[in-house]
């Protein structure tokens, strides 16, 4: 009996932690797509999965998946290659399904567009489907087109103005309401440092870290972002206060240094310096992580 009590109590004290609830960020990754289209004039459906990253930019990668004719719904498998448009192969040899899907940059020689161009071009293929609007990464054109290497068809894709890896990272509230931080603050890669509720509402302290550029190999390939955002909602869940405080910033040429500070280890401060003098930056700023202040210095 007394056992049953316990696991009584327990299950009405998570209940009720559940219940206030606490400041989190939700990350999710979406990695397939299903899509609807013709080829000529008979209706397809595809599906579409994220396989594996390119060797030199976080926007292109190879993919696996099918297609059918709506009318049969026998699926056919495809393999291919996102850039920002899709160029995809159906094969009978295994072989080369395997080299699409795995996506290596085999030559020293090449340059990395031209690795990507030779997976794009590639011979022994009983399909191919190629659908790309010529806005892209690497300009091809616009091209929408079917073939089989004997006839040509238009190809044609709804709902293909993005990939199919997708990031997507929400502020959640005690009380479930979600903020998709990525669209509303332009910035990724966040963590949460700390929130407090006040009579007003809810202030909280997000950092961000992420790489600037997709293409490793270009400017700020490998250049990193990284600051604090400090948001201040009203009661009713709406933005009222934002401050962003870049420490970091490949874009702006901005850089930091931490000053060390074992008195008051909850207070991080930065001395910052930008290369650009047309670009207005605070020389000092300390960011209290559990008061949630930042104090900016001239």
């Amino acid at each position: 009996m007394k056992k049953f009590v316990l696991f009584l109590f327990i299950l009405f004290s998570i209940g009720l932690f559940a219940q206030k609830g606490v400041f989190q960020i939700k990350k999710d990754t979406i990695r397939n797509r299903t899509f609807t289209g013709k080829i000529g004039n008979y209706p397809v459906t595809l599906h579409l999965e994220y396989a594996n990253l390119s060797d030199g930019h976080g926007g292109i990668y190879s993919l696996r998946g099918w297609y059918y004719y709506d009318k049969y719904k026998k699926q056919i498998p495809l393999v291919g290659i996102y850039d920002g448009g899709y160029t995809l192969y159906v094969f009978n040899d295994k072989k080369l399904e395997k080299k699409v899907v795995d996506f290596k940059w085999e030559s020293n020689t090449d340059s990395f567009w031209d690795y990507v161009d030779k997976y794009k071009n590639l011979h022994g293929y009983k399909e191919k489907l190629i659908f790309t609007e010529g806005i892209y990464f690497n300009d091809r054109g616009i091209i929408k087109e079917w073939n089989d290497g004997k006839k040509k068809l238009k190809f044609e894709l709804n709902d293909s103005d993005s990939g199919i890896l997708e990031y997507k990272e929400f502020l959640i509230f005690p009380d479930n309401h979600q903020v998709n931080l990525p669209e509303s603050l332009h910035d990724r890669g966040f963590e949460l440092v700390n929130y407090k509720m006040t009579d007003r509402g809810a202030e909280v302290l997000l950092e961000y870290n992420y790489f600037m550029r997709a293409y490793a190999l270009g400017t700020c390939g490998v250049g990193a972002e990284v600051g604090y955002w400090l948001l201040k909602f009203d009661q009713s869940n709406q933005l009222q206060e934002q401050k962003r405080i870049p420490l970091e910033s490949c874009e702006y040429g901005i850089s930091y240094e931490i000053v060390d500070n074992d008195v008051t280890p909850h207070i991080e401060v930065f001395h910052l310096t930008s290369n650009y003098s047309e670009f207005k930056l605070p020389k000092k700023v300390t960011v209290n992580l559990s008061d949630i202040t930042i104090e900016e210095y001239e």
